[in-house]
């Protein structure tokens, strides 16, 4: 039987080894006419079919593949200012006051509530895209 570590990485994705501004400069170069969407895949390094999803509009400069955040930027900008606050006047928030925050933020945006709250999944993305901005003591 496989171990748990060879199940993992039989479904991984890889892990894209091109860089934004390097999509931007090829895409910059397409528009302009200089080259064509084959010469500045080769030239920069990028995928031909992501460079040319980009080109005909497919795909948005700067977007994410995958679902979109159950909260926005915003909300979770606000969230991060909340605990901060807290923290720094003696108060530090618990993991379960967090998600429950943030919980309570999506039922006021969303009408049709699918969870009674925010999981586990949420709470390990959120501390990763807020790693520089919060620590979790």
């Amino acid at each position: 039987m496989p171990s748990r570590n060879h199940l993992d990485k039989i479904g991984r994705k890889k892990k894209k080894k091109w860089s934004e501004e390097a999509m931007e400069r090829a895409l910059i170069e397409v528009k302009s006419g200089r080259c064509t969407v084959r010469q500045a895949a080769k030239e920069f390094g990028v995928p031909k079919s992501s460079l040319g999803d980009r080109v005909s509009g497919r795909v948005t400069p700067g977007s994410r593949s995958g679902p979109a955040q159950l909260i926005t930027s915003a909300d979770e900008k606000l969230l991060v200012d909340f605990c901060l606050y807290m923290s720094k006047h003696g108060f530090p928030l618990t993991k379960q006051q967090v998600v429950s925050f943030a919980s309570s933020i999506y039922k006021r945006r969303h009408r049709r509530v699918a969870f009674s709250k925010l999981g586990q999944t949420w709470w390990l993305n959120f501390r990763k895209r807020q790693e520089k901005n919060i620590t979790i003591q």
